[in-house]
């Protein structure tokens, strides 16, 4: 569901995508550097690291650039499909019949709005860019490795794999986890919901602590699950 509005945003997501590109390829560029710098200071050649040392400089001070490039086009991309997102609850909520809307407290339409909204973001846009960045940085390490040390590339592609293989493993706890807190979050909300509309109610009657102790029984219980 998240990579169809992904997909939306096409040219905004390749954008960013080409950034962290741009990015990595420069961060190697500096490590590499580094490393050339290592070497002449055991060679003594003062005008190498000098002009090393002013490479390394300009590539930070450009990488600076790029990060905000990037964190300013992320948020306002995800932005977009959060708007997206609301736009199609909305969507859902209008087509459900009367039976079904009566049938749902209120609270879990907050829920999806609020809380739901924000683990899709964190869950899913966020996540999606940083996969994208973690195959970039394994293609370009591939890359790099194989021709300074093809054992090294061996053990980056065995621990790449096992990554991989154990991510697919526990895929399934994760989903069914997550979405045990999207309930939890629903629970929450409409505990925060009845005990807030009826404050009034309990304080004309002297049971302020009933009101902190319900919401906080529902807090741990939310706490506990996530």
């Amino acid at each position: 569901i998240m990579l169809s509005f992904i997909r939306s945003y096409k040219y905004q997501n390749v954008f960013i995508i080409m950034l962290l590109l741009l990015q990595n390829l420069l961060l190697l560029a500096s490590t590499l550097t580094t490393m050339r710098m290592a070497r002449l200071v055991m060679d003594g050649d003062f005008e190498g690291i000098v002009a090393c040392m002013i490479f390394v400089i300009i590539v930070y001070l450009t990488l600076h650039f790029l990060f905000w490039i990037y964190d300013v086009q992320t948020a306002r991309t995800i932005a977009h499909m959060n708007q997206d997102v609301r736009a199609s609850l909305n969507r859902q909520i209008i087509e459900r019949n009367a039976e079904e809307l009566n049938g749902t407290d209120t609270g879990e339409y907050i829920s999806w709005y609020t809380n739901d909204l924000k683990e899709a973001e964190t869950q899913g846009f966020q996540n999606f860019y940083s996969a994208v960045d973690a195959v970039i940085k394994l293609t370009i390490g591939i890359a790099v490795l194989a021709r300074i040390q093809w054992k090294l590339l061996i053990c980056t592609l065995l621990t790449s794999g096992m990554v991989y293989v154990f991510s697919h493993y526990f895929h399934g706890n994760v989903e069914e986890e997550s979405g045990k807190v999207s309930k939890g979050w629903e629970t929450f909300t409409q505990a925060v919901k009845e005990q807030v509309g009826g404050v009034h109610v309990l304080k004309s009657f002297g049971h302020e602590m009933d009101f902190k102790e319900n919401i906080q029984t529902a807090s741990r219980e939310l706490e506990r699950q996530r």
